[in-house]
Parts: structure tokens; C-alpha cells; sequence
């Protein structure tokens, strides 16, 4: 507040008696004002204000001593009694300009402003040089938004002393707080021609430049701030989050870190280190750093939001919950928390509780096109699928066209019965038209050496690599490559590795952990990677990178297995299928990829090392058929329904068995018996299984299980094959598109056409006789291992060679004289 107090006064008190006093009275009181005067300046406070008072009370009519207290008392905290001490001077001096200028500031102490710019205009008045009041009524006028006022007067101080680095910090400090950082930048600089390696004043005009968009130049000038002041949290922070908006999300991390070494108990920059772990995609720290927020600050509920955000990502899915939970206790009208708590318990299987949580989202936020695409995407898990579409579309027509969203919905279309593909086609095509516009990046040069016959490197990315079903498939791909003839790189998008991730990271040159990377960095991987055939295994199933091959990175780039349609990219230049899946000539149409078919195959089974043996039929012992299907609950639909029941229905005291972790929740359970019982089967006649605590102990319900019945129209593939090699025969209806063709390639290439229906009640009159025939059934279940293990289905060798073959067969193509097959 205080620039500097002067011992400045015109007249010295006289030696005569004045008003009284006497000569001694004179000498005591001057005695008194220098030893005053003195402490004052030195900060002794208590000692100065006694004798300042002494000599005020001495000479009550002496204007310097009554000045000098009210300094003093101000110093001290107690603007009333220096506001009477400073009245006092002025009575005896009305052109006392510094006693005008410290009332002014008592009188803003004391919030009465009006009297206090009256005593700063009034010192002004006096000396229109002053730069003290001039900032004083600057402040003052700041405060009442007087903006235009205040910057008159900063601009007047700076014209009367434009060396001054002090005073020109104080200007820019206050330009810059009026939005004005292009002024307040030119202070700035003025400082440091004077002062050039003044911290403070280097990380103002940082501040300026970023507040001008000027980033880089802003972190040239943060990092010197922070270098000459290691000592200064608040400097690393900014410096932070400068490179945090450039994009240099572990340098931010760093310098977030070194903020916290030197202040650990402030929550502020332990939310702030937080936050950047989590930006930078590691949610493990990010966990560890909002912990310590929360346990400084717990009634903080950003903190809490975030933590519960970063538990959710390292799927620590209850303390995530117990996290959103607090946050809403602290503000229960967060919109976007209630989803987050949505989809903790999603996560928990509490699909009812997760249900309640968006629906209480959407009503703080109707206009929120996001909010509807978390419930949307609950219902189409549930296989609500029809409703879930109709939120997605609402959704969509308010503006939620985020990439993976719109890619949920892709996916739903597919679990409803009697699509017309060249609609579901055209849903792909306008998923490329919003989120790849820049198609036209397929025409960048890539500097792959053209050799047709050197050493490939193959690139796969998926964030399923891991127990799940596109790990399965991939590892005997993965584990029995030519290594002489590709290199292979993995970019794992896995969040949490698994036994199955480590054994894949074993077998292939190269490994990225790539679950943190942007579209963007993985992209600019793949590129300094030089890799030439890149291959999305994930399609438009969660978490997929398709926005990256929408740049092209590769020179040919695939799709594989993850997802049974097209892409929609027309920068994927092929996707792998088989005959059977897609016939010659029947869906080419509905692809912006060539479909190419290296194998009798499109997949090859590898059962797991340690699998259980093959089980008697349970109905000899059971005395009833038990059917089973461990598909996801959003396949089945009410077509599906039907004629299923009518195939229980035909077998008296047979039973349905359901297995799948959805069905752990009763929400879902209930949904799938309303859609049995509409069709005559009673509740007692299903049964519902969660998930298993081990994939052997899964395999083993299928001891349980005589025959199991496909999904249609989205048919099974790792259920198809476990069932087989479990010994129970699948019985699939055969349709026209790729997704409810794949169990025609599965059943036809294990040697099991005959389980192959062409019509729903084809699939009926099959199921029953098959059913009815315990002789058949049983010499089915004895021979199926046997049967998948001498098939096409197995054949590791034979595939990855075919594989192989067409890898090279679409270099040679590249490589090939003229206009590339791929146009790049």
C-alpha cells in the first residue's frame, strides 16, 4: 500500500511558545517526533506510535506530528484513530498533500470512498505531479469500475516517471487487470530495460503475452522467471500451464511437480499437479496427487470430481464411486457429476442406480447433448437397443457428434433386427463426413522405401490387448510371424494390462504403450515408425483410434476383427473377411474398403493353454435340455425372443441358461425375462450368470450347457468358438450382411454346416430336432473339440502364412508402377 514516508515538513517547530506551549514543552515535543520518526522508519511500531503521540499531544497544533501518527496508526491497523489523527494536521495545514493522501487511504480503509477520492483530488489539486495519489485515485476508481478514469491516471503516473521500473510495474500490473495486457506488456518491457532479470517483472509480461495468445513467447519468458526464482511455486504453476496449452503435457507435469516439492500443503497445486497427470493421461499419479488435495481441502468438490474421474480410469470403480459421491455431497446440481457417478455404477453393474444418475443429468442439463449419449449408451448395453437409438438421435440433433459417441451409435444399429444396410452404410459414410473431413491428408507423400520385397513392418493398434476377445485372436498371429520377413509394432491403447497383454508384448519387435498418446502423437508415431501397413482392430467399437487413420499415417492401412462393417474411411484401403462372411459380390457395395480374403477363415481360434475337459451331456443326468448363450445381454432382441421360446417351448422342462457379467444386474435380468415371458416362457425357466472369477472356470459353465443358440442379427464369434471346443454344437441363422454371417464362416469352416439355418423357422425345426436327439447330441459333443481342432478355425500356420501372402501381394500393389492402389 505504502510507497515511502518522508520526514518532509516546512516549517520546524519554533522555539517560541506557540498556543501556550512553552519552550521545553517545544523542545520535549521535537525530541519525541525524531526518536518517533526514527522507529517508524525502522518498523518498530509500538515504540513509535508512543512517542509520536507524545509529541502530538505536546503540540497539538504542530501539523508534521499529527501527520507522522496517522502514518503510523495506518502502519498499525487502526484507520479510525488515524483518520482523527490526519484530520487534525490538515486543520492547522490545508495544503498538506501527504496528510490528504494518507486520509485518503484511512478514509478507503474504512469504506468511505466518496471522502476518500475527495482528499486525493484534493492532493492532486495541489500537486498534479504527485504520483502517489495518482495511483491512490487510480485503485480508487478501479474499484468503482471506473476503468477509463483509472487508466487516465495510471497513464499520467507513467508520464511523470517513465524510468521508474517500480512505477511502471505497478501500471502494467494494473493494465493488465483492466483486460488492456498490450499497454500493460509496454510497461512491462520499460521495467525491464531497467531491470532486466527482475523475475516478478518477466512473469508479468509472461502473463500478458499468453493473455495475448503469444504462448511460446510467454514460456520463453516463465521459463526465465522460474529459473532466476527456483523458489516461487506460483511461477513453476504458470510456467505449468503455459506448457500444458502447448501441448507439452509431461514437461507441464514437471514443472506441476517442482511447484509441490516447494509447497506440498497447499491443495491448489496439488489439484493442479493432478489435473495434469490426468491430461497427460497418467491417472495413477493423477490419483495420488488428488488424494493429497482432497485430505487438505475436502470440501473442494472440483477435487474430489477429478479424483474420481482418475480412480475411474485406473478402474478403482468403488472409490471412484465414493469419490463422485462426495463431490455431489458438496454440489448436488452438477450436471456433468451425476453422469460421472452414472457411470461408476454402470461400471459395478448397478445399471438401475447408473440409469437414475443420468436421468437426474439430463433434467440440470436437458440441453446437453452428451448427458443423453451416456444414457443412450446404457440402454443400447442393456439391449434396449431401439430406445438407445432414438436418444442417440435426439443427441445428435442438439450437437453431440463426438467421434466415439457417433461410433457407439454405429454400433447399435447393428443389434437391431431388419436394417437395410444401404441406410447403415450411409450412417458410416456421415460418421467420416464429421469427424474425417481432412480425407484429403491421404494424399501426403510418405518416404517408405518402395522395395516390393524387403522386410515389412506391420503395425497393429487396439485397445483390447488384453483377455478379451480380439487378444485371443490375435495371439496366434502375434506369437508365430515370420520375424525375418516383418517387423511387427504394437500401439496398446490398454489401460490395464493383463497376463494376456504381457505374453502379446513378448512376441512382437515392438511395443507402444499408447493409451495416453492423442490421435495426433499416435498418428506422428506411426509415421516416424515408417510403418507400411497399418492395422485398426477395433473398427467402431470403444476406444478406437479410427480418427488416426483418418490422417493416414501409412502407406496401406487395414481393418481387422474388432468390428463386423465397414469403417467408413476412405483412408483404410482394405479390411480382412472371408467368403463366407461376405460372399463375392454381395457387399462390396456397403464398403469404402476392398474387402480382401487371404483365408478359407477370417479368424484363427487358439483355445487357452490350460482349458477343461469336454464334460458329459448334462441332460442325461439332468433329466432336461439347458440351453445357453453367454452373448451380451444387447444382442437379444424381442425377434430373437421368439423364436427361441418356440424352441423351449417344444421341449418341456427345458431351460434357458444366460451368461454374461450384465446380468449380475436385476435391471437387466428383468429385461430379458419381460422378453421371454411376452413370449410364454416363465420366469422359472431362465437362468442369469455374472462373470466367473477365472476364464477357466467361465469355460467350465459350458459343462452345464447341450445346445446353445445364436444372436441374430449380431452373431457370436469368441462365444461360437468357446461352445465348440467346450463340446456344445451352435445352432446360427444364417442373414445377408457380414455381422449375421459370421457364424455361417464359423460353423461351415469347423465342419458343422448342418447347424447352419436359412430361415427363422429352419432355425426352429433344427434347434428342436437336434434337441430331441440325445444319441446326436452327444456325438456331437464328443467330436466338436476334435472336429474345431482339425479345421481351418485352428490352423495357425496356414492363416498367418495366408496372411503373410497378402500383406506382401498389397506392398507389391503399392509398390506397383503407376497410380497407387491406395492414392498415396
Amino acid at each position: 500500500m505504502w510507497v515511502a514516508f518522508h520526514n518532509r515538513y516546512s516549517d520546524t517547530p519554533n522555539r517560541a511558545s506557540r498556543g501556550g506551549a512553552t519552550m521545553a514543552d517545544n523542545s520535549d515535543a521535537q525530541a519525541r517526533f525524531n526518536t518517533g520518526c526514527a522507529l517508524l522508519q525502522q518498523r518498530q511500531l509500538g515504540p513509535a506510535l508512543a512517542a509520536l503521540a507524545d509529541a502530538a499531544r505536546l503540540r497539538p497544533q504542530w501539523p508534521q506530528a499529527s501527520y507522522q501518527l496517522g502514518v503510523a496508526l495506518l502502519m498499525s491497523g487502526r484507520p479510525l484513530d488515524a483518520a482523527r489523527a490526519l484530520e487534525q494536521s490538515l486543520r492547522f495545514k490545508h495544503d498538506y498533500v501527504e496528510a490528504h493522501v494518507a486520509l485518503g487511504k484511512a478514509l478507503q480503509m474504512l469504506q468511505r470512498v466518496p471522502q476518500a477520492v475527495d482528499h486525493l483530488q484534493k492532493a492532486l489539486a495541489i500537486q498534479p505531479d504527485n504520483i502517489e495519489p495518482l495511483l491512490d485515485l487510480a485503485l480508487l476508481c478501479q474499484q468503482q469500475d471506473q476503468t477509463q478514469r483509472a487508466l487516465e491516471l495510471a497513464q499520467r503516473a507513467a508520464v511523470l516517471r517513465p524510468a521508474d521500473p517500480n512505477l511502471q510495474n505497478t501500471i502494467g500490473t494494473l493494465l493488465l487487470s483492466w483486460q488492456r495486457p498490450g499497454e500493460a506488456a509496454e510497461c512491462f518491457r520499460r521495467s525491464l530495460a531497467v531491470l532486466p532479470n527482475e523475475p516478478a517483472t518477466l512473469f508479468q509480461l509472461a502473463n500478458c503475452l499468453r493473455t495475448e495468445g503469444s504462448l511460446n513467447d510467454a514460456l520463453d519468458l516463465y521459463r526465465r522467471a522460474a529459473a532466476l526464482r527456483p523458489a516461487e511455486p506460483g511461477f513453476h504453476s504458470a510456467l505449468a500451464s503455459c506448457l500444458d496449452a502447448l501441448g507439452l503435457k509431461d514437461e507441464a507435469v514437471e514443472s506441476y511437480r517442482r511447484a509441490v516439492q516447494i509447497q506440498p500443503e497447499r491443495a491448489d497445486l496439488q489439484y493442479n499437479l493432478g489435473v495434469a497427470y490426468a491430461r497427460a493421461g497418467d491417472h495413477a499419479q493423477a490419483v495420488t496427487a488428488l488424494r493429497q488435495c482432497v485430505a487438505l481441502n475436502p470440501n473442494d468438490f472440483r477435487s474430489w470430481a477429478n479424483l474420481g474421474g482418475s480412480l475411474y480410469e485406473v478402474r478403482e470403480s468403488e472409490e471412484a464411486l465414493h469419490a463422485f459421491q462426495r463431490a455431489l455431497a458438496l454440489n448436488p446440481n452438477e450436471a456433468v457429476l451425476h453422469n460421472n457417478l452414472g457411470n461408476a455404477l454402470r461400471r459395478l453393474n448397478h445399471h438401475q442406480e447408473a440409469e437414475s444418475a443420468y436421468t437426474r443429468a439430463i433434467e440440470l442439463e436437458p440441453m446437453h447433448p452428451g448427458l443423453r449419449t451416456s444414457l443412450a449408451s446404457l440402454w443400447l448395453a442393456q439391449g434396449r437397443a431401439g430406445e438407445s437409438i432414438h436418444v442417440y438421435r435426439e443427441a445428435f440433433a442438439m450437437g453431440a457428434l463426438s467421434p466415439a459417441a457417433h461410433s457407439d451409435f454405429l454400433l447399435g444399429l447393428h443389434y437391431l433386427p431388419n436394417q437395410d444396410p444401404a441406410k447403415v452404410f450411409e450412417e458410416h459414410l456421415q460418421w467420416a463426413r464429421f469427424h474425417a473431413p481432412d480425407a484429403s491428408a491421404a494424399t501426403v507423400a510418405h518416404s517408405n522405401d518402395r522395395s516390393p520385397d524387403r522386410r515389412l513392418r506391420i503395425g497393429y493398434v487396439s485397445p483390447d490387448f488384453r483377455s478379451q476377445s480380439v487378444g485371443f485372436f490375435m495371439e496366434p498371429i502375434l506369437s508365430a510371424y515370420d520375424h525375418a520377413a516383418f517387423e511387427v509394432t504394437c500401439y496398446s491403447d490398454v489401460a490395464k494390462p493383463d497376463a494376456m497383454t504381457a505374453r502379446l508384448r513378448s512376441y512382437v519387435d515392438r511395443w507402444r504403450e499408447t493409451a495416453r498418446w492423442s490421435d495426433q502423437q499416435l498418428t506422428d508415431a506411426v509415421r516416424a515408425d515408417e510403418i507400411d501397413i497399418f492395422v485398426d482392430l477395433a473398427g467402431h467399437t470403444g476406444l478406437n483410434r479410427l480418427p488416426a487413420f483418418a490422417r493416414k499415417p501409412a502407406p496401406v492401412q487395414v481393418t481387422y476383427l474388432g468390428y463386423a462393417d465397414t469403417t467408413g474411411l476412405k483412408t483404410i484401403d482394405y479390411r480382412i473377411t472371408d467368403q463366407y462372411a461376405d460372399p463375392p459380390g454381395a457387399s462390396e457395395c456397403y464398403h469404402t474398403e476392398k474387402l480382401i480374403r487371404p483365408f478359407t477363415s477370417a479368424w484363427c481360434y487358439q483355445p487357452p493353454a490350460e482349458t477343461p475337459p469336454v464334460a458329459p451331456l448334462p441332460s442325461l443326468t439332468a433329466g432336461r435340455i439347458t440351453i445357453g448363450s453367454f452373448s451380451i445381454p444387447a444382442k437379444l432382441n424381442a425377434q430373437l425372443a421368439s423364436f427361441w421360446s418356440q424352441v423351449i417351448l417344444a421341449l418341456p422342462r427345458s431351460r434357458l441358461l444366460l451368461k454374461y457379467h450384465h446380468y449380475e444386474d436385476p435391471t437387466v435380468r428383468r429385461r430379458v425375462q419381460e422378453l421371454f415371458t411376452a413370449c410364454g416362457i416363465e420366469p422359472d425357466r431362465i437362468e442369469f450368470l455374472g462373470r466367473a472369477p477365472t476364464h477357466r472356470e467361465h469355460l467350465q459353465t459350458y459343462d452345464r450347457v447341450d445346445l446353445s443358440l445364436d444372436t441374430f442379427p449380431y452373431h457370436g464369434t469368441t462365444t461360437t468358438c468357446e461352445a465348440l471346443w467346450m463340446g456344445v454344437p451352435v445352432i446360427t441363422l444364417a442373414g445377408d450382411t457380414h455381422l449375421s454371417r459370421v457364424g455361417v464362416s464359423l460353423l461351415t469352416n469347423a465342419g458343422l454346416g448342418e447347424l447352419i439355418a436359412r430361415s427363422p423357422d429352419e432355425f426352429v425345426r433344427i434347434a428342436i430336432d437336434l434337441a430331441s436327439d440325445r444319441a446326436r447330441l452327444a456325438e456331437l459333443r464328443a467330436g466338436c473339440r476334435k472336429a474345431l481342432s482339425a479345421s481351418p478355425l485352428t490352423d495357425r500356420e496356414g492363416f498367418i502364412r495366408s496372411l503373410e501372402r497378402a500383406y506382401r501381394q498389397l506392398w507389391h500393389r503399392r509398390c506397383a508402377p503407376g497410380p497407387s492402389a491406395t492414392g498415396a
